[in-house]
């Protein structure tokens, strides 16, 4: 696998000013809209690729429109490329809102199929729980918790801090 690049979704009823704030989103990618690149071999632009996994992390740069209509413009969390990559548009069953901290997330059991961060990435690809995980009681110098994972066409287990794992509904 060689990746490009949880767990509260947003809802139409949240307050936008809510939505601004929150730090990361996933946003799973919208495969009905994206087209595939009419050379397979070569790399296109952004719009003409199928894109990598399963969605990516991303912040919530503006709120677009009201009710059903509304969109959420979303850019890569990731600001290091040259050029950026240009932000997107996405509706709210798209969105799924990374919490701040692994405080209060439910255990995971082995076996379990999840979406997860690439360690050192911004997409999120299928996992499966390699070792169960449960909350404990961590100090302020201790490791975030981490969840050993198993990713769909990878070799070795890796580990993913907890919060970037979500769990498929």
């Amino acid at each position: 696998m060689a990746p490009r690049h949880g767990r509260r979704r947003l809802s139409n009823a949240r307050d936008d000013a809510q939505t601004r704030e929150a730090r990361f989103v996933f946003c799973r990618h919208d495969f009905k809209n994206a087209h595939a690149s009419s050379n397979p071999g070569k790399l296109g632009s952004t719009s003409d690729t199928i894109p990598e996994g399963e969605g990516i992390l991303c912040r919530v740069t503006n709120v677009i429109g009201e009710g059903k209509q509304r969109r959420y413009e979303v850019q890569d969390a990731d600001t290091s490329g040259d050029p950026l990559p240009p932000p997107q548009r996405a509706s709210v069953s798209q969105l799924i809102q990374i919490p701040e901290s692994n405080k209060g997330l439910s255990g995971l059991e082995k076996g379990k199929s999840v979406l997860a961060q690439y360690p050192d990435t911004t997409t999120f690809y299928k996992a499966e729980v390699f070792e169960a995980w449960k909350m404990v009681k961590m100090s302020a110098d201790s490791e975030p918790g981490l969840v050993r994972l198993n990713f769909q066409d990878d070799e070795h287990s890796r580990e993913v801090e907890r919060r970037f794992v979500l769990t498929e509904k």
